[in-house]
């Protein structure tokens, strides 16, 4: 769903998704040796099955967390009080892609908030950016990759796996893309984005020029550098509310 007025650059959940995830079954798996008889019996009497948020678990009384600690470490406040553009963006994103992520759920808790998370992505995703929706998923990637961010690699990774087309390369540049086979331009693309993120202090003359050299104008620079830092902040926060990967992303585009 694009919504009116936006392209489909402009939603970053929907941007680089063409098809809705793979169904995804989670499983409440006893660690352990269990006897395999007693365990086969209860399932066939429909004791093993999901337990769903809030809900109280027969093994003990302790109750499976709801709202947004459900996902993250947070206990966020929901307003209730999306209005009709940020209502549309998120059913939009659910109807694309069968759910709802985690850092969307997030967001979603307050209208501002999540209004306050669009409108710097809106600005990244501008047709005159100089940068394509591969470039941004790459960007995107690296950056989750060189802060650690675990929740922003499956996200972007699942991405870049749908924009790329390119299962290898995505995982190289979720772990080490400096192993990737990339173009000149896209080498120096990503060298710049880690020292963004690393060491942006140092950042000098010299790193622009690199990027000038491979095909990059001052407008695309721009946009490099905000991507990175945008992400950056993505990353620290998710990493600072305790956000747990949103499962579906695993299977998508493999």
């Amino acid at each position: 769903m694009v919504l009116p007025g936006w392209s489909a650059r402009g939603c970053p959940e929907l941007a680089a998704t063409r098809s809705p995830a793979s169904d995804y079954t989670g499983t409440n798996r006893p660690r352990g040796k269990l006897p395999g008889r007693h365990h086969a019996a209860g399932q066939r009497a429909g004791m093993a099955r999901t337990i769903t948020p809030g809900e109280t678990t027969d093994m003990g009384k302790a109750e499976i967390p709801s709202g947004t600690l459900a996902f993250c470490d947070l206990d966020l406040k929901e307003r209730d009080n999306l209005d009709a553009e940020m209502a549309a963006m998120v059913a939009g994103i659910e109807k694309k892609y069968g759910f709802v992520p985690n850092f969307v759920k997030l967001f979603a808790t307050d209208n501002q908030r999540l209004r306050a998370f669009m409108t710097p992505y809106l600005e990244l995703m501008r047709r005159d950016s100089g940068l394509d929706m591969l470039e941004h998923e790459m960007i995107a990637l690296v950056c989750a990759a060189t802060n650690g961010c675990v929740y922003c690699c499956a996200h972007h990774g699942a991405q870049l796996r749908g924009e790329s087309g390119d299962a290898l390369l995505t995982e190289y540049l979720g772990r080490n893309y400096r192993l990737a086979e990339l173009s000149p331009r896209h080498r120096a693309m990503l060298d710049f984005v880690v020292k963004v993120s690393t060491d942006a202090e140092a950042i000098d003359s010299r790193d622009h020029d690199a990027l000038r050299e491979v095909g990059f104008d001052d407008e695309a620079i721009w946009s490099i550098a905000s991507t990175a830092a945008f992400y950056a902040g993505a990353n620290r926060l998710a990493q600072a509310a305790g956000l747990r990967v949103t499962p579906e992303y695993l299977s998508m585009h493999r």
